[in-house]
């Protein structure tokens, strides 16, 4: 009886640390969290910095019902970034991603002066071509733009 009630109660306790975890470190993440409990088709694209939450872990919501890929090329084993619009949509389709989280940070290749976040004005190219795809901006924070299909 003993064991049965503290399996029961470690499992309380492994909810509760699952459903807040990530909750209020990011604003763009958190929409993610509150917003995708139906198992969604979530896709994570664009660079960010490591001084704060990856957006991984938090994509796949606090009972890691989501179904979450990356969107880019896989080359030798690697995860690239796509350079042009169409490939990008064209894998938009292809996977079906109902929510997309864009890092807004620049790629690590793309300058190597100038690596870090964008200027606040700055729009990644991932969220320009997303939009022009039909996705619509739905949450951001300094490191993160959360869009969804529309």
């Amino acid at each position: 009886v003993a064991a049965v009630g503290l399996a029961v109660l470690g499992e309380s306790v492994q909810r509760t640390y699952n459903d807040n975890r990530y909750v209020g470190r990011d604003a763009a993440l958190d929409w993610v969290i509150a917003n995708t409990e139906d198992g969604a088709r979530v896709g994570v694209t664009g660079a960010w910095t490591d001084q704060g939450v990856a957006p991984i872990y938090p994509a796949f919501g606090t009972r890691l019902q989501n179904r979450v890929d990356y969107v880019g090329p896989k080359v030798d084993g690697l995860l690239r970034t796509y350079e042009d619009r169409e490939p990008f949509v064209d894998a938009l389709e292809r996977e079906g991603f109902e929510v997309l989280v864009v890092g807004r940070a620049r790629p690590f290749g793309e300058d190597p002066g100038r690596t870090g976040p964008l200027e606040p004005t700055e729009v990644p190219r991932e969220e320009r071509w997303a939009r022009s795809a039909g996705f619509e901006r739905v949450a951001e924070s300094e490191r993160f733009v959360v869009l969804q299909a529309g």
